[in-house]
């Protein structure tokens, strides 16, 4: 379900722990723009970022991460 957060949250972790980062990124940027307030989505979509050595776009996500995150 494309609505559904939650599952787009876990299908982007399953991409993440099977290290298809591109895959988990596109989901987690579906997730924030369905959610803006998930800081979590914003850390792991860095973190992405990271793993495929694109330091400027994780350095974004990360700052974003610490504005949203309460």
């Amino acid at each position: 379900n494309k609505e559904d957060t939650a599952a787009i949250y876990f299908l982007a972790n399953s991409y993440f722990y099977l290290g298809d980062y591109q895959q988990a990124i596109n989901n987690y940027e579906l997730l924030i723009v369905k959610d803006r307030s998930r800081a979590d989505a914003y850390n792991l979509t860095g973190v992405c970022y990271r793993m495929l050595n694109d330091y400027i776009k994780a350095r974004d996500f990360f700052r974003q991460c610490l504005i949203k995150d309460e």
